[in-house]
């Protein structure tokens, strides 16, 4: 089983220890440590769009990052991975030099809600991520979108190919999700197994991915999961796994005809979607092909293209002197710029919005964002599909996996998702012996 102890196992135990994100939308942080060695995954932050948070987050920097992230709670205090120098405004936090077991950190993939804490981790800790999130992370830097503050060494890693950080073993596989390079991971520490999913879906271009870690992560003796969708679902629905889709469920192979019916109208289209989803990109440079117009990214997203894609796409130097009055074009008009444009946008034109900024009404920008386009006369559509998978179709990768014991995290609702053998809704602090029986814990 996997069971609670009041401290830390013997180091010949494998033990994990939450942080962060058993109860909220991203932000998951854990540990697992064996034989003196620990490997931390991810290191996200809580995203929360509240004015106060968006006022304080404004004012980062490399270096007043940590202190505003503890003070806002985005981040938790986690004892050696913070810079020395940077805990002694925290009595009792041990930096990174002081903390005497040796630790290294893993990420799933270049969502913020993953990766928003790492521009804290003390420069010292090696950070490892598939080959193809490195690449991400790179192109993006090149563009001038540094995912997370200051330059660092990552260290990227390809899919399949055992790493170690001391005894502990580690395995990255590509996983669907709507980030280039997006992993999840089997962790071996000793005669123990554990499968940690990152986000996850099977209605994305790469269904296959999931299907395949699947079959990897059979049995395993502990399984930590996302269960963003279940946070969702009314406390009296039954959660029954499933990997049938639905009339009203959108996959991300069905936004391409919803793209091409709007592309298609003799009005101008202005249109967003979120960086790091390169496939969207491609689908929308593969869909503006089947029109008789012209599509225009935005300087970032264009690079992307050609770096990524290898597409030649036609860009601007400034989005402000675009002609946003011409039914010819299909533009390409970032949340960060909509501000400084939306004013030169022609009354009766149409607004896509797909899985971009402002992220939806319990955002705090989101009010005045369709504001100013209904003021406007400008139509709104959102075309989205879900980087995370529908509750049932989480549900039916743990009845697959079938693990021993079941930890859902990176949910509203953790309670929804049901282990087949024993589940554990894991608390921030605690350390589990992963045991990996099917026993009760006991705390």
């Amino acid at each position: 089983m996997a069971s609670v102890v009041e401290q830390v196992a013997p180091n010949h135990k494998a033990t994990i220890t939450f942080y962060a994100g058993t109860q909220t939308i991203g932000g998951t942080i854990a540990a697992i440590e064996y034989n003196n060695h620990r490997v931390v995954f991810d290191f996200g932050t809580d995203f929360r769009p509240d004015p106060e948070t968006l006022a304080a987050l404004r004012e980062l920097n490399d270096d007043n990052a940590l202190r505003i992230f503890l003070e806002q709670r985005l981040l938790p205090k986690v004892d050696g991975v913070y810079p020395d120098a940077q805990v002694t405004a925290f009595p009792g936090l041990i930096g990174a030099a002081e903390f005497p077991i040796h630790t290294a950190v893993i990420i799933s993939h270049l969502h913020l809600d993953h990766v928003g804490g790492l521009l804290c981790i003390d420069p010292g800790i090696d950070v490892y991520m598939s080959d193809k999130s490195l690449e991400l992370y790179n192109v993006l830097s090149e563009a001038g979108d540094r995912p997370f503050g200051h330059e660092r060494t990552f260290n990227g890693v390809p899919y399949y190919k055992p790493f170690f950080v001391g005894d502990i073993k580690i395995t990255a596989y590509p996983i669907d999700h709507d980030c280039y390079g997006a992993s999840a991971f089997i962790i071996e520490a000793g005669d123990k197994r554990i499968a940690y999913t990152g986000d996850l879906r099977i209605h994305g271009v790469h269904s296959r991915y999931t299907f395949e870690y699947i079959e990897a992560a059979k049995h395993a003796d502990l399984l930590i999961t996302e269960g963003v969708a279940a946070s969702f679902l009314p406390d009296d629905y039954e959660l029954v796994g499933s990997k049938e889709f639905g009339e009203d469920f959108y996959a991300e192979k069905d936004l391409d005809r919803q793209f091409l019916d709007l592309f298609e109208l003799k009005k101008p289209i202005l249109f967003d979607f979120y960086a790091r989803n390169i496939e969207r990109l491609r689908m929308i440079i593969d869909t503006a092909s089947k029109t008789d117009k012209q599509l225009v990214l935005s300087p970032k997203h264009a690079f992307l293209a050609k770096k990524l894609l290898g597409a030649d796409v036609r860009t601007t130097d400034s989005l402000t002197d675009a002609d946003y009055e011409s039914d010819r074009l299909l533009i390409n008009l970032p949340f960060e710029q909509f501000d400084s444009c939306i004013d030169k946008v022609a009354s009766g034109s149409i607004y896509i919005h797909s899985n971009s900024e402002p992220l939806g009404p319990f955002d705090s920008r989101w009010q005045a964002f369709i504001d100013a386009l209904a003021i406007r006369d400008i139509e709104l559509h959102s075309l989205h599909s879900s980087g995370h998978g529908k509750a049932e179709h989480i549900q039916y990768v743990i009845d697959q996996i079938q693990p021993k014991v079941l930890m859902p995290v990176h949910s509203l609702k953790p309670y929804k998702s049901v282990g087949p053998n024993q589940r554990i809704l894991p608390e921030i602090g605690v350390t589990y012996m992963i045991d990996g029986g099917d026993g009760q814990a006991n705390k």
